[in-house]
């Protein structure tokens, strides 16, 4: 799972066509609806999807969905399930 923010870059134009399915856990670090971002250990990412419930800046949330056969760096996924809240110091260490 982890990498998949950073990975999503190095995609070949044939991967990247094929829909490639993923799944990362990472950090909500904006969420206003229908914008959400997030980051793993590796880079940020763009999902585009369908609105969030209970879904907050600060929360390590798991995603499944296709990194779709674009230019651009996103994935598109299904709705984000909460794993935990990331205490602060945690946040400010990344």
């Amino acid at each position: 799972m982890g990498g998949v923010c950073s990975k999503r870059a190095g995609l070949s134009v044939e991967e990247a066509a094929r829909q490639t399915p993923v799944r990362l856990r990472a950090v909500v670090t904006f969420y206003v609806p229908p914008l959400l971002f997030v980051q793993d250990d590796t880079a940020g990412i763009y999902v585009r999807s369908v609105v969030h419930e209970n879904v907050a800046t600060g929360q390590e949330v798991e995603l499944t969905g296709l990194v779709p056969g674009t230019a651009y760096e996103y994935v598109v996924g299904s709705p984000a399930r909460v794993l935990r809240e990331v205490p602060a110091d945690e946040l400010l260490d990344a």
